[in-house]
């Protein structure tokens, strides 16, 4: 049945307020209508009267629905912003975050310009697309397991048109890459404890994938693991980059140094430690 862009609207707000899963159920309203209809959220408003037929209504309500029952935003939208683009996502990778803006910011910083860098973990490959879009001389590889990771990566790279910039690995070693290949190492690994994982928002602990979340009894399985990798991998003077899950995991991963020296951490916007450095062979002035 035909119904008012406006009524429906209403409608499905409610829907969304009604089973709580997000505090801006108006602001995920408008964005289902603007990604179904193509319109701007302005035209969402400026339209209110407009009579969508049976077919429009059945896809927005059927996107509602996914929604109320928890599924992240992005995933019903298929897509997800980051660093001012757009990214394909499915229930394969981690939804991007602003938190991980500030590693790549940190990574800009210090990748020389002709330089090689590998995203340990790339899920959706925003970061290392974000890195080669806005460095255009740089050279990426980019690792992941998960086999429907590695697939939404490729099809990032290619709607970017990065393939020819980046190797990416299906892989959960590094074994395949020679030693002192890259100038930098960075990635957002799994952090949160075991323990913790049945705590989480219901969107996070029901779809996103735990593979990439949980990172073992106190959440530093994944940093035990690539400390070492990156020593080897980088050349002297290199750069590993991390994203953490919190300032109490900052003492014990100083003590991880495995050949490479601590150079400190960069907090999120909310004052949060977010990024750890380290650099092989030298301290940061």
């Amino acid at each position: 049945m035909a119904e008012t862009l406006e009524t429906l609207r209403r409608k499905v707000a409610e829907l969304l307020f009604r089973n709580g899963v997000t505090e801006t159920p108006l602001l995920d309203t408008d964005r289902l209508f603007c990604a179904l209809l193509g319109y701007s959220r302005a035209e969402i408003w400026s339209r209110s009267r407009e009579l969508l037929d049976e077919v429009h209504v059945a896809r927005i309500l059927y996107m509602a629905r996914r929604r109320a029952g928890g599924e992240p935003l992005a995933y019903v939208l298929g897509e997800a912003g980051f660093y001012g683009r757009s990214f394909a996502v499915n229930p394969g990778c981690l939804v991007p975050r602003p938190e991980t803006e500030i590693l790549v910011e940190e990574a800009l910083k210090r990748l020389p310009e002709r330089g090689t860098f590998l995203d340990w973990g790339t899920g959706s490959g925003c970061i290392a697309a974000t890195l080669l879009l806005e460095c255009p001389t740089a050279r990426g590889f980019a690792l992941e397991a998960s086999p429907r990771a590695v697939v939404m990566a490729w099809h990032n790279f290619r709607r970017h048109g990065l393939l020819p910039a980046v190797t990416l690995l299906h892989s959960s070693t590094c074994d395949a890459l020679p030693s002192a290949c890259m100038d930098m190492v960075l990635g957002n690994p799994p952090y949160i404890p075991t323990a913790q994982i049945p705590f989480l928002m219901r969107e996070v602990r029901d779809f996103e994938p735990h593979s990439a979340l949980d990172g073992g009894v106190d959440g530093l399985d994944a940093y035990r693991f690539l400390l070492p990798v990156a020593s080897r991998l980088l050349r002297p003077g290199g750069w590993l980059l991390l994203e953490i899950g919190g300032e109490e995991q900052v003492a014990p991963l100083r003590d991880l140094e495995d050949g490479l020296v601590f150079c400190g951490s960069r907090p999120d916007l909310n004052g949060h430690i977010r990024v750890l450095l380290w650099r092989k062979g030298e301290k940061m002035a």
